[in-house]
């Protein structure tokens, strides 16, 4: 079921399991036929949250804290067989292949958008995106250490009014390296200069 299950096994069954910043749920379940999932959750709107968005970069010091988060959720769950046994799968499993197959598909299609111009153009190529990213999928699960959140990029984040990080749209939950939930985060996160300037103060601090 993939992703339609990934965010119900997070909240129901995953979750519980650890000390975490995240909204509260209060219902969750999938279902086969039609393949679907719903998850309930809390307003985060009604006790003053921000959502973070990607036009819109972290200070570094709210960086920081979206750090203390991830660091929460792999700390805790290190080495922990219990996820695995839950049906959590290896970060960029087999069964995200169609997901995959789509999305390099229509790269062409994507890099040519005036969106698209965004990325260097030496990236523009996507036979070598597909084998690096081949070879990155290899290196994940090889290094697979903790749950990790799986696509802990700023649109995923809200600021909580007491300054704490906190992240929304846990489908793509997974086992994994750490380095790939705080590698995503901190460079969607930062404005450059900032991230170019902290990187190293901010991989300490995790």
């Amino acid at each position: 079921m993939g992703l339609s299950s990934g965010e119900v096994r997070f909240f129901n069954e995953i979750a519980p399991l650890y000390e975490l910043a995240r909204p509260a749920s209060y219902f969750g379940l999938t279902q086969t036929d039609p393949v679907q999932g719903i998850v309930a959750l809390e307003d985060l709107e009604a006790r003053g949250v921000v959502f973070a968005r990607a036009t819109r970069p972290l200070s570094v010091k709210l960086a920081a804290a979206g750090l203390d988060t991830l660091a929460a959720l792999h700390g805790q769950s290190w080495a922990d067989e219990r996820p695995q046994r839950l049906g959590v799968e290896p970060l960029l499993s087999d069964s995200t292949e169609p997901i995959l197959r789509d999305f390099f598909a229509a790269l062409p299609e994507r890099f040519a958008a005036p969106r698209g111009f965004a990325a260097p153009v030496v990236l523009h190529e996507p036979d070598r995106l597909r084998a690096a990213f081949a070879a990155y999928r290899v290196g994940v699960q090889r290094d697979a250490s903790c749950v990790v959140h799986g696509d802990a990029h700023i649109g995923n984040a809200y600021v909580e009014p007491d300054g704490r990080v906190g992240f929304v749209d846990w489908q793509t939950v997974a086992v994994g390296p750490w380095v790939h939930d705080v590698n995503y985060f901190l460079v969607s996160a930062l404005d450059v200069p900032d991230r170019r300037a902290h990187e190293r103060e901010l991989l300490g601090h995790y």
